[in-house]
């Protein structure tokens, strides 16, 4: 490829100097087609001025998914795996190495609207330290589930769907789960803006999560009133499904059927 051909793609991918970087950070480990719709999710946003950071402590090597990001905006970094390893360790590794003035959470596993850190990114500049979503798409890739994806919020908001300004002194629990909960926990709840916007992000279940199937699941009923219309509507076969938290406006419909056809195009789906 000519240097005219790159700049060319370059441009037409959207990347740009303006604005704060922001450092969206993973970690993986052997699940090269997750990785593969988290990095095309990458690829689509529309904040420009991004770079990924991966640590990866897996077997397999990911290095043909980052074929069309920029290698100045790229770090990948393949650690050993060890006993000791968490995920809370892990993640402080993807801080150390990200160089961005905001941080946004990318997990490898979930999907990510091509407005995400636009957005988010937006509460940041309304002057608030951190932004989380307060609700986010959620969807169980498994058997009755798989066409009936639906809203889980928590308060003050979902702590995976973080973008926060670089903060030397936010760190990870050595844990190997909840970590990011107690990381969200970091910023006095002032300092946290919180977005109402569930098709910016799908937590997404595949069966090799962090959390069992029942962790999704009881998302749908996480409050009494929830969980009593839950009680109510499972009286009736099928009746689960009226639910409210599965009744989806249009553009957060959109937004699934989005996930749907970049998992296919991913080969997460069949």
């Amino acid at each position: 490829m000519s240097s005219a051909d790159a700049a060319a793609k370059a441009l037409a991918m959207n990347w740009s100097d303006d604005g704060a970087r922001v450092s969206c950070v993973m970690v993986t480990a052997n699940r090269a087609a997750l990785a593969r719709r988290a990095v095309d999710c990458f690829l689509r946003q529309r904040w420009a001025n991004r770079e990924l950071v991966v640590v990866d402590d897996g077997d397999q090597d990911y290095t043909s998914l980052f074929a069309d990001i920029p290698v100045d905006r790229l770090l990948y970094d393949r650690v050993a795996r060890t006993p000791e390893t968490t995920l809370g360790r892990l993640r402080n590794r993807t801080l150390d190495l990200a160089r961005g003035s905001v941080v946004a959470q990318w997990d490898d596993d979930d999907w990510y609207h091509p407005d995400r850190l636009v957005r988010q990114v937006a509460v940041l500049d309304q002057g608030k330290d951190a932004c989380v979503l307060r609700g986010t798409l959620m969807h169980l890739d498994a058997p009755g589930w798989f066409d009936h994806p639906y809203v889980g919020t928590l308060e003050p908001g979902v702590p995976g769907s973080i973008v926060h300004r670089a903060d030397p002194t936010a760190r990870y629990p050595e844990k190997r789960r909840g970590e990011d909960t107690d990381f969200l926990a970091h910023w006095p709840i002032d300092r946290i803006g919180v977005l109402d916007a569930p098709g910016l992000f799908v937590r997404a279940f595949h069966g090799s999560n962090t959390w069992e199937r029942t962790h999704f699941e009881r998302r749908v009923r996480n409050t009494p009133a929830a969980a009593i219309e839950y009680a109510l509507r499972s009286l009736i076969p099928g009746g689960k499904w009226r639910h409210s938290r599965f009744r989806l406006d249009a553009e957060t419909r959109a937004a699934f059927e989005a996930f749907v056809a970049d998992s296919r195009s991913a080969g997460v789906f069949a």
